[in-house]
């Protein structure tokens, strides 16, 4: 990690921070005001090439107002749609599955991944459920279309 910590708090991040692969490339760069994320943030491929930047903030966003409604309706939609698998029904496994992913620049789910696991099975279904949602608004940050990080917790509960 390189990036500059205020002289007054040092815990306080400001100004560009870069984050790096093992093998030196560049990884992720995030601008930083009063230790707070501003603006976009980059990513870069493990051969340091850019892939794509999003904001972080949903405050951010043009249509932030629309996205948090679209959002709601997202885990309205998940509650509804949501089916136990039969498996881990029949053996009493209950619990979260954390999963991350991107909304990309056209409204797609991209870039998915089980941040915190349960079990192969519903891991599976969370991700059948989310991957079924195509409702999406198209996040925008200064009229232009971007990429919108989510991490949204699945559910599973027998009560």
């Amino acid at each position: 990690m390189q990036g500059k910590l205020s002289s007054l708090y040092p815990q306080t991040r400001e100004s560009k921070f870069c984050w790096y692969y093992k093998n030196g490339n560049l990884r992720q760069t995030i601008n930083y005001r009063n230790n707070k994320i501003v603006g976009l943030i980059q990513n870069y491929d493990t051969t340091g090439k850019f892939e794509f930047e999003y904001i972080y903030d949903i405050d951010s966003l043009d249509n932030s107002k629309r996205f948090k409604q679209c959002i709601n309706n997202f885990g309205y939609y998940v509650s509804k749609n949501l089916k136990y698998p039969k498996n881990s029904l029949m053996s009493e496994i209950e619990g979260k599955v954390l999963t991350q992913f991107f909304i990309d620049n056209t409204g797609n789910i991209t870039k998915f991944s089980i941040v915190k696991s349960v079990n192969e099975e519903l891991d599976n279904e969370a991700r059948r459920v989310i991957y079924k949602y195509k409702r999406w608004e198209i996040p925008k940050y200064k009229g232009e279309n971007t990429f919108f990080e989510i991490y949204f917790p699945v559910i599973f509960s027998l009560r």
